[in-house]
């Protein structure tokens, strides 16, 4: 609930919200992600950064009518694997009955235990891009 009830913009306020949650190199790859979203601000003004849409936890807020009643998607995390060091859960967004649309969202959350606590390390999106990926990437 706290992510759907606090802002999701990609600031250093919403990340600093978060940083439990994020392993200690997650963490550092989005406050670089700021510093070049910073320099890219500078010398594009008005135009939309690479995370404009804000911090890429959830789809977008898709809805689904039946009769008058308006549904949206419902969370189900699933454990996948897990070590001592090491687990991943995915994370499924999908219309429930009586919607009759097949669309889901499926991320796989990649999780790392850092000082006896599960944090994310990364996030895998269906299409094959990851979280870390969209961080590391060489061209603004």
């Amino acid at each position: 609930m706290f992510h759907k009830s606090h802002s999701s913009e990609f600031s250093r306020r919403s990340i600093d919200a978060r940083r439990a949650w994020f392993s200690t190199a997650l963490y550092e790859l989005f406050l670089n992600e700021l510093k070049r979203e910073k320099e890219f601000l500078r010398t594009h003004p008005g135009e939309k950064p690479f995370f404009g849409e804000g911090l890429p936890f959830q789809p977008w807020d898709e809805t689904c009518t039946v009769g008058k009643r308006i549904l949206h998607k419902q969370l189900t995390l699933k454990p996948d694997a897990e070590d001592a060091a090491n687990a991943t859960v995915q994370a499924i967004f999908a219309f429930r009955a009586p919607c009759k649309e097949p669309d889901q969202n499926e991320y796989t959350f990649e999780l790392v235990k850092e000082n006896g606590k599960w944090v994310i390390d990364n996030l895998n999106y269906e299409e094959g891009s990851s979280l870390v990926k969209d961080l590391k990437r060489k061209d603004y």
